[in-house]
């Protein structure tokens, strides 16, 4: 809230907080560009895209920022999440067991997370 105080309106909207930020990347991915087909790439990467948006989602984590296979997803920046690493593990998680789960169909993709 803003204090009397404040005399920067600017001061009432800005805070300080930590944040929780995961980059996900296929390993490789430049190599798998060169050998698949390109319908093949078009449909197993947005496979891809749409398991990390929607595991980070359910942790409540926002995607900002998709450049070619990498994606940047972060917790309590755009919205207060409380237990905010937490969540941001919890997706690293959740995200390499359905890498793992679904090899077949992501043409035994391996994703780098950090």
């Amino acid at each position: 809230r803003c204090s009397p105080r404040q005399m920067d309106l600017f001061e009432c909207w800005l805070r300080r907080s930590h944040v929780s930020i995961l980059v996900v990347e296929v390993v490789e991915f430049e190599r798998i560009v060169a050998v698949l087909p390109t319908k093949t790439l078009l449909e197993v990467h947005g496979r891809y895209v749409a398991t990390v948006q929607e595991l980070s989602k359910s942790t409540r984590g926002v995607v900002h920022a998709l450049v070619g296979d990498r994606v940047v997803v972060t917790w309590n920046a755009a919205s207060a999440v409380g237990n905010h690493a937490q969540q941001a593990c919890t997706t690293a998680l959740m995200l390499r067991d359905t890498v793992a789960q679904n090899a077949q169909a992501l043409r035994s993709w391996r994703v780098r997370m950090a």
